[in-house]
């Protein structure tokens, strides 16, 4: 009788310690939250959240709201979990909105004769926010408004839920360069880029969550291509070496200047403007307009230059948004006119060489060719003399008969401080008779 009475206490004790565990155990297990929900993927109509799950969990049952919690509504409605990982992919989702999210987790139990059943534990549920990416449609076409030498202005439509826009320059946001960043209350930005350069602009609309997460879709932009700055200066103006400098021997006030365009340019010009001072550069003698990109000489007659000379500098443009965006101007160049030479035969082998002042001379050198008839590589110049400032004439001789004989007076000017020369342009030729 007692053995009986001891083993029945036995028996006792071994249940009730069993079930003491097994409760410790669902305690242990049904006191983890699920916590730190976080989007990491979206699209315009889908966003995937993760999260850290539950201990014990069998899955979760998975909730938005449009209202900002204020109504949630499940993803489904049976009683089996929305998802038995701790992560979810929502679809269906409306275009650059904000939805609060939540997670609730879901266990399992066994009730004898009815089998599992599943029991949500809202006490230990999590919440978050996911955003959609906005849609690209509303951006319209994107276009150029402005340009100067280092910069470009692009423009757009505003687009519904964006909070703000990203460009990306030269390629799409997998291979271009972010160059700025804007509120979603803007559709402008001032962007700074190199003159004479053309890009691919790309605007991507964004909405961020307030957690920070950005809800930017690689394929939902719109692109603008050829946006220009404006050009970088010409170059070579009035230059004699490149033919860009040459005066009418015959009206002394007529002469052309020309250029080349900047082959740093990544596009053409589409027109230029030349500007004329006098020689001191204190007065603007005249602006030409050129409005065709494939004219790049000027050929003008002004009084003001004769025997005096001028400054010329030159600037291109193109047009942007119905206005001539221009580049800075080139160097400046002074062009100094060559002494306006008459020539009288003295003998069968020498002319006298006769000619005005040019203003602010300090000299002038004189150069002949006693076969200026000939082919221009066959021509044979030298310097005959150099004279005083107050010297006006001057007689070549041991010139050859049977041939031209060409001359021309280079003076040097100083204006300022500096000194100038004149480009040999022309010269005036008389024929050499051997029956003088």
């Amino acid at each position: 009788m007692e053995k009986k009475r001891v083993f029945s206490k036995s028996l006792l004790l071994l249940a009730i310690t069993s079930i003491m565990l097994f409760a410790m155990s669902i305690t242990s297990m049904a006191a983890t939250n699920v916590t730190n929900i976080r989007q990491t993927e979206v699209g315009q109509n889908r966003a995937k959240i993760e999260f850290n799950g539950a201990d014990g969990a069998k899955g979760y049952y998975i909730y938005y709201s449009s209202n900002n919690g204020a109504k949630w509504k499940r993803v489904d409605d049976d009683i089996y979990p929305d998802s038995y990982k701790p992560e979810y992919t929502y679809t269906g989702l409306s275009v650059g909105c904000t939805y609060k999210v939540k997670a609730v987790p879901v266990y399992e139990t066994y009730v004898s004769g009815t089998g599992y059943v599943y029991n949500a534990k809202e006490n230990l549920a999590a919440t978050g926010e996911i955003v959609t990416a906005p849609s690209s449609d509303a951006l319209g076409t994107v276009k150029q408004i402005g340009a100067t030498y280092n910069s470009v202005t692009i423009q757009w439509s505003p687009s519904y839920g964006t909070t703000k826009y990203v460009i990306y320059r030269d390629n799409n946001m997998t291979n271009g360069v972010k160059v700025a960043e804007v509120k979603g209350s803007q559709t402008s930005v001032k962007l700074k880029a190199e003159a004479g350069t053309q890009s691919t602009y790309y605007v991507y609309p964004v909405r961020v969550s307030s957690t920070g997460y950005e809800a930017i879709y690689s394929y939902n932009y719109e692109s603008i291509s050829g946006v220009k700055t404006a050009p970088k200066a010409p170059v070579k103006v009035a230059s004699l070496a490149y033919h860009n400098i040459s005066w009418d021997k015959y009206s002394r006030t007529k002469v052309t200047v020309g250029w080349d365009r900047n082959d740093n340019n990544e596009f053409y010009e589409q027109g230029y403007r030349i500007a004329v001072y006098s020689v001191d550069g204190k007065k603007k003698l005249k602006t030409y307009n050129i409005t065709n990109s494939y004219t790049r000489s000027k050929t003008f007659s002004l009084k003001a230059i004769k025997n005096k000379g001028f400054r010329v500098k030159v600037s291109s443009y193109v047009v942007v948004n119905g206005k001539k965006c221009y580049s800075k101007w080139s160097k400046t160049k002074v062009v100094i006119p060559q002494a306006n030479v008459k020539l009288t035969r003295k003998s069968k082998t020498s002319v006298k060489l006769s000619w005005k002042k040019v203003s602010n001379a300090t000299g002038y050198t004189i150069y002949a060719c006693k076969n200026a008839g000939s082919f221009t590589s066959n021509k044979k110049w030298y310097k005959v003399a150099k004279v005083g400032k107050k010297t006006t004439s001057y007689t070549v001789k041991k010139l050859k008969t049977g041939n031209y004989a060409g001359f021309y007076v280079i003076p040097t000017v100083k204006i300022g401080k500096k000194s100038y020369k004149a480009d040999a342009t022309w010269y005036m030729s008389m024929y050499m008779s051997k029956y003088y």
